[in-house]
C-alpha cells in the first residue's frame, strides 16, 4: 500500500514544519536588567545563611516564579526565574536575594516554580560564600 501524492505532500510539510512550529511554544528567558548582574542571590533552602544586621539591611520581599510550559517536576532555578529574582531585587535597591521558601505549585499536567526571598542591601566587602546559579 504506497502513499498517494496527496498524503506524501502532508507528510513532508509537516516533517519540515514541525521544528518551526515547535519553536514557537519555546518560551522567552526573562532578559536581566542593567545593574542587575551585581544582586547575588543564595538559596538558604539548602545553605543556612546568617546575615550580620550590621552589614545588611533588608529591603523587602520578593516573589519569584517561573511558569515555563513544558517544565519538569523539580526545584531547580531556571535563568528567567534567578533573572526575575534579580531584578525585583534591584528594584529593592538591593543587593543580595536569599531564598527563604520554594515549592512547586502542579495543576495536574503543569509544573510551577515558586520561590520567596528577602531583598538586602548589604556593604560591598560582604560575599556570601554560597550564590546559586543555572547550569
Amino acid at each position: 500500500m504506497g502513499m498517494k501524492m496527496k498524503d506524501c505532500k502532508k507528510f513532508i510539510f509537516l516533517l519540515l514544519a514541525t521544528p518551526f512550529i515547535l519553536s514557537g511554544c519555546a518560551t522567552q528567558v526573562i532578559p536581566l536588567e542593567p545593574g542587575a548582574e551585581n544582586v547575588k542571590v543564595v538559596d538558604a533552602t539548602i545553605y543556612p545563611i546568617a546575615l550580620p544586621p550590621l552589614v545588611c539591611q533588608l529591603k523587602g520581599e520578593i516573589l519569584g516564579s517561573d511558569m515555563t510550559p513544558f517544565r519538569k517536576k523539580d526545584t531547580v532555578f531556571t535563568q528567567s526565574e534567578l533573572n526575575l529574582i534579580k531584578n525585583k531585587a534591584l528594584l529593592l535597591n538591593a543587593n543580595l536575594a536569599v531564598i527563604r521558601k520554594n515549592a512547586i505549585v502542579t495543576d495536574g499536567n503543569n509544573y510551577n516554580h515558586i520561590s520567596i526571598s528577602n531583598a538586602y542591601e548589604c556593604y560591598p566587602s560582604y560575599t556570601p560564600n554560597e550564590t546559586i546559579s543555572t547550569q
